[in-house]
């Protein structure tokens, strides 16, 4: 139990180093390098690992278009970051995607056999706007089909 502590702080501690001019130069290329093999889920965790980061506006610009193609194959986290995230207006998605995201991040949430997830979806306000319900519906059911 202790050595496995050990090793947790120890990997925590690597984590918290700074990086050198050489290798801060090289984090954006290898961040395009990641997204361009395209894992699901890459998009969101290079979001989170860079949550505190004076990157970060460049980094949610880099991983946007990841992110959202992440999200329509109903990635979860990456749903999430749609929805509770601020994008800039070139980043923007439209008033039916809006809609749709929120739907099935809800629906989602409410599937979960747990009381947190059910309150959790029930704290998800929709978006100001409605859409076309029949343009909504479109885009979640092609969301959904990956789910």
């Amino acid at each position: 139990m202790l050595l496995d502590m050990q090793a947790w702080l120890d990997g925590e501690l690597r984590m918290c180093q700074a990086l050198d001019d050489f290798s801060r130069a090289q984090w954006l290329p290898l961040l395009r390098r990641g997204l361009a093999e395209g894992k699901i889920g890459d998009a969101s965790d290079l979001l989170i690992a860079f949550l505190d980061s004076p990157y970060k506006q460049q980094v949610k610009s880099e991983v946007y278009t990841s992110l959202r193609n992440d999200a329509f194959r109903c990635d979860e986290s990456s749903l999430s970051w749609l929805h509770y995230g601020s994008w800039p207006s070139d980043h923007a998605l439209t008033v039916d995607e809006k809609v749709a995201v929120w739907q099935v991040l809800k629906s989602g949430y409410e599937a979960k056999p747990n009381d947190f997830w059910s309150a959790v979806a029930g704290m998800l306000r929709p978006p100001a706007q409605a859409g076309d319900p029949a343009e909504v519906q479109r885009i979640v059911k092609s969301i959904s089909s990956h789910c």
